[in-house]
């Protein structure tokens, strides 16, 4: 190498990044490279280039970059070795037979005519640079050393195969190798491990060349020739390497489909020795017929209810196989339910049970595929999913005041196992002039209603809504709506309530009317929503003519839970609308404790009386319950109710039948409205008294007689002294 060009090599390196600063161009020439001339041709994709001179095909732009001016993408470095593997993974253009260019391909795509860059015009200069070829060298020893080219000033040279450097690559018969390949081409050779083989089942194949090959050799498998019909396919494995020094490699778990009959492999090189690489064809492989699958399905089927599925194989195999059913085509939705079934070893079918899908319309496909165990091609099912179709009804009050916010209840008549967001729009039959503020709410999946809160409208006079769906997860076939009329008014009156009330205890609320009242109007309280229960106390209130308010006096409410909504409306005098109002209404709390003997005796009956730490606001029912002693030594004859007003209960005849340490708790023994706690009373149950036998001794008649005249000769000497007459 003459210094004038070492100096350009190493000038080289420096206008790669200060090119383009520089506006250097390529130069425009007709003269190809010396002792090849030729003209390029691009393709339709524009993406290769093909060189007249030695009729080889070229990527316009370095791996990593593409576009007219490769400006796109960042351009990809390997060392020499990646490089190899980088060229057999290449699918530029649709090809999968590229390779490194040797020194000689390499050589074309400097432009002798040119420098900086030295590259045919052909090319943008974004493909400039320093890339690989497979050509090796013995100047850094031990085969460590690779020739590349530098398209900025027109030199080759040797570089460490550890050195990162850009690729452009080729395609097309290995040209000679001219004074830098003078070896003959390697010849490689393919042995499959077996002559027929199942579809999908692996084999190996020993890629093998008759001596060692001095330089790296990828191989990549491909299928050359295949039996009429849908083109067969390789996976798995496709890939060996044989080092240099070394003769052979083997691709371990190859796997083939396609149709059955006689099928031959060939291979595609990368790297190699320097005078290039020749694939023989293998000997032929008889591709025989696989198990195959069937997917079964119901004809139809309906949105949202589960339907079964079956998946069949047409031969029982020797280990276990996994399929998985995904949508593959048809209406939009969400498969749910079952998902994948096993068919074990030796069997032929499984089932998949409740199965859902979310949308609806014809044709939806499903197709089962194999995620573990054997290969078998996957199974296709189509049929048609019928819509679940709902009703949807509306309500409103049915009058409100301008610009004051109202509720919209929505029901469905059918409950779905997804969200959906309602919201409500004008009718088209609306007429009053306004604008109307709808809001939103969500039925919850499961469920069947929601209620919107705040909806608004500008005018007064009636106002004609109808509901419809929002926002849906799955489409929904809504069957039928009702329309709903709301009547909207400027003077109206509002509801003031307490924040917070306690379950059975009066309280006030105050009805204010937004002017004086034109004539007497009667105001009857009623619950709107909110927990269960009963409104009582003073439900009623008047506002006489000209006054602005009147209180519901000792208002009650027997349920408990948050948001008690309260309404009001005129049930005599004109119709005024009034806003209501809610409160939390807290649950009332009674602690029953019972009391009954410290100590009593077993089988002897006793009283419990069950006594409550205030008066009750509604009848409470109990009775006695064990919390620790022997099961079922206790026998309650009857229970007791604590009336309203009252504070306790007795329930007498309690027996316990075992001796020990007891302890009783009372139990509500019906529904109550109220919370109640229970405390523990303890007793101590002792042994009843044993009875003492007394020995009455017996008497003869004799014994008897002389007995009765000592009694009667008693008598009369009692008599005597208390001077009473003898008794004859």
């Amino acid at each position: 190498m003459t210094f004038s060009k070492f100096l350009l090599g190493a000038l080289a390196v420096v206008s790669a990044a200060v090119i383009s600063a520089l506006g250097y161009a390529a130069c425009s020439t007709t003269i190809g490279p010396v002792g090849n001339t030729g003209t390029w041709t691009a393709d339709a994709s524009g993406e290769i280039l093909t060189y007249s001179g030695n009729g080889l095909s070229y990527t316009k732009c370095q791996l990593g970059t593409s576009g007219a001016t490769c400006a796109t993408g960042s351009v990809q470095t390997f060392t020499w070795q990646g490089a190899l593997q980088a060229s057999v993974a290449a699918r530029v253009g649709g090809f999968s037979d590229w390779r490194l260019p040797n020194l000689q391909e390499a050589v074309a795509l400097i432009e002798p005519t040119c420098d900086l860059p030295a590259l045919s015009p052909a090319f943008p200069l974004a493909s400039a640079g320093q890339p690989w070829t497979s050509t090796t060298s013995g100047q850094l020893g031990n085969g460590g050393g690779a020739w590349y080219i530098n398209t900025f000033g027109g030199t080759t040279s040797v570089s460490s195969k550890a050195t990162a450097r850009s690729v452009i690559l080729v395609r097309g018969s290995s040209t000679p190798a001219g004074n830098f390949d003078s070896l003959p081409a390697a010849i490689v050779s393919l042995a499959p491990s077996v002559t027929s083989v199942a579809q999908n089942a692996p084999f190996d194949v020993v890629v093998s060349t008759p001596s060692p090959v001095s330089a790296l050799t990828g191989v990549s498998l491909n299928i050359l020739t295949q039996p009429a019909g849908p083109a067969g396919s390789l996976t798995g494995n496709v890939f060996c390497s044989i080092p240099s020094g070394s003769s052979t490699c083997t691709v371990t778990g190859l796997q083939m489909s396609g149709p059955a009959g006689l099928y031959t492999l060939s291979a595609s090189t990368a790297g190699g020795p320097p005078g290039g690489v020749t694939v023989n064809a293998s000997a032929p492989i008889d591709l025989l017929s696989g198990p195959t699958a069937l997917l079964f399905a119901p004809l139809s089927a309906t949105q949202f209810a589960p339907f079964n599925l079956f998946v069949s194989i047409t031969q029982a195999l020797a280990s276990d196989v996994t399929f998985e059913v995904v949508r593959t085509g048809g209406p939009a939705g969400t498969l749910g339910g079952t998902a994948t079934c096993v068919i074990p070893t030796g069997s032929t079918s499984c089932s998949l049970p409740s199965v859902t899908f979310s949308g609806y319309g014809p044709a939806l496909v499903l197709t089962a595929s194999v995620i573990s165990g054997p290969s078998i091609p996957p199974a296709d099912v189509g049929f048609d999913i019928d819509p679940q179709p709902v009703n949807i009804t509306m309500g409103t009050p049915a009058s409100q005041i301008v610009n004051v916010g109202f509720s919209t209840l929505f029901n469905i008549d059918v409950a779905l196992p997804i969200p959906i967001t309602m919201t409500s729009q004008l009718a088209p039959s609306h007429v009053t002039a306004g604008t109307f503020t709808p809001t939103s709410c969500v039925i919850p999946a499961g469920s069947q209603f929601c209620s919107a809160l705040g909806n608004t409208f500008s005018n007064a006079g009636p106002v004609l809504i109808r509901p419809i769906i929002f926002l849906s997860a799955d489409p929904i076939l809504v069957q039928s709506t009702n329309t709903a009329t709301i009547n909207i008014v400027n003077q109206g009156g509002t509801l003031s309530a307490p924040a917070t009330a306690t379950q059975f205890t009066p309280f006030n609320v105050t009805l204010i009317l937004a002017a004086g009242a034109a004539a007497t109007t009667t105001f009857t309280l009623a619950q709107a929503s909110g927990p269960a229960g009963t409104l009582g106390g003073g439900t009623t209130c008047t506002i006489t003519v000209g006054n602005l308010s009147c209180t519901f006096t000792g208002v009650t409410f027997s349920g408990s839970g948050p948001a008690l909504g309260l309404a009001a409306a005129a049930t005599s005098g004109p119709a005024t609308p009034v806003l209501g109002t809610s409160l939390d209404v807290t649950a009332v709390s009674y602690t029953i404790s019972p009391i009954a003997p410290a100590s009593v005796q077993a089988g002897v009956p006793f009283s419990v009386t069950l006594q409550s730490t205030q008066p009750v606001a509604v009848a409470v029912p109990l009775t006695i319950a064990l919390a620790s002693g022997p099961a079922g030594s206790l026998l309650v004859p009857s229970g007791c109710t604590i009336p309203v007003g009252a504070t306790s209960c007795t329930i007498s005849g309690v027996t316990l039948a075992s001796t020990g340490a007891v302890q009783i708790t009372p139990v509500a023994s019906g529904a109550v409205s109220v919370a109640l706690s229970f405390e523990i009373a303890g007793l101590n149950v002792a042994a009843a008294p044993a009875r003492i036998a007394v020995a009455v001794p017996s008497m003869s008649v004799l014994a008897l007689g002389l007995l009765a005249a000592l009694v009667s000769l008693l008598g009369i000497v009692s008599a005597r002294r208390q001077g009473r007459p003898k008794i004859q």
